[in-house]
């Protein structure tokens, strides 16, 4: 297994926070239908699905999942499905959508007309962040705010977000919430699963980020089952590793954009120069304001996965 630098870890436990621990409000959880056996779709009904503002006539229920699928026994647990049916009168494979994350709901694509038009669109929850079980931890809360804008990076900050994250992890084991279930290759039992039940014979993935890892395994654990996959923003396998080449020719192509913007090459003759001279040297005072330098370049990382134009 890769050995994750602190850096990473911190990273990672940060976006589980953000996307987990801090939601303003949260589904209730879904309970097992009495009698239910794994794979069963229960309460399929018709229901109003809304996502990005859009709204749909869809088919909602309530899949019924093992929490483990390699531990015969295992408890059940439920994910929500959402089945939004293809306007058109003789539709291709479905398409089914893989969220990026970890940590975010997967049942939060408004798909357009012209995938509609062509294709029925499924979403099914992510074990852990859906359904029965939420893997939520507000035990980072504490620790995370305490040193955001001071010593994020820390060594003390550090050892305060493990022990975090280790109280988090005994809570759930003591609540009988088997955490070896809720992996990758869990979820993609989750989706074929669906798939069954649903009645598909072949499925499209349509994937962004997180949800290309899932989608790269899909087609490892179940060939037979995939049509087509899209990957949007991949990230493999196995790896999270940021090169450090390719960052300074996104920063030399930056420039080179800033150079032919009037209103960017008025306050600078070379972007990346100057984002480097700042990353060195970087204040820790602004007026009466404390800066904590990792937090900038958190901030600063976290903006660049986002480009509007």
């Amino acid at each position: 297994m890769m050995k994750l630098s602190h850096r990473l870890i911190v990273f990672v436990l940060l976006i589980i926070l953000v996307l987990t621990g801090c939601r303003a409000k949260e589904a209730a959880p879904l309970a097992v239908p009495t009698g239910a056996r794994a794979g069963d779709l229960t309460d399929l009904k018709d229901c109003e699905f809304q996502a990005g503002g859009e709204k749909y006539a869809a088919k909602c229920g309530t899949l019924v999942v093992p929490e483990n699928w390699d531990k015969p026994g295992s408890r059940l647990i439920t994910l929500p499905v959402v089945r939004i049916p293809s306007s058109g009168s003789n539709p291709a494979e479905p398409v089914f959508f893989l969220a990026g994350g970890p940590g975010g709901a997967n049942t939060v694509w408004a798909p357009p007309d012209w995938i509609l038009k062509n294709h029925d669109v499924v979403m099914v929850g992510y074990r852990g962040v859906e359904g029965t079980v939420k893997l939520a931890c507000p035990e980072l809360l504490a620790p995370i705010n305490a040193h955001k804008g001071n010593d994020i990076m820390s060594e003390q900050a550090r050892k305060e977000y493990t022990t975090a994250t280790k109280q988090c992890a005994a809570r759930f084991q003591s609540e009988g919430v088997d955490l070896s279930g809720y992996t990758i290759p869990g979820v993609i039992e989750d989706m074929e699963a669906a798939r069954v039940t649903l009645g598909y014979e072949r499925i499209n993935l349509l994937s962004v980020s997180y949800g290309t890892r899932i989608a790269q395994d899909y087609a490892y654990m179940h060939p037979d089952s995939l049509h087509r996959l899209i990957l949007l923003s991949v990230n493999t396998p196995g790896h999270f590793i940021w090169s450090r080449e390719d960052i300074d020719n996104i920063f030399k192509h930056m420039s080179d954009l800033c150079a032919n913007d009037p209103a960017c090459s008025s306050r600078t003759s070379d972007l990346a120069q100057t984002m480097y001279d700042v990353n060195r040297n970087m204040p820790t005072h602004w007026l009466f304001f404390n800066i904590d330098p990792n937090s900038i370049r958190y901030g600063t990382h976290f903006l660049f996965f986002n480009n509007p134009q």
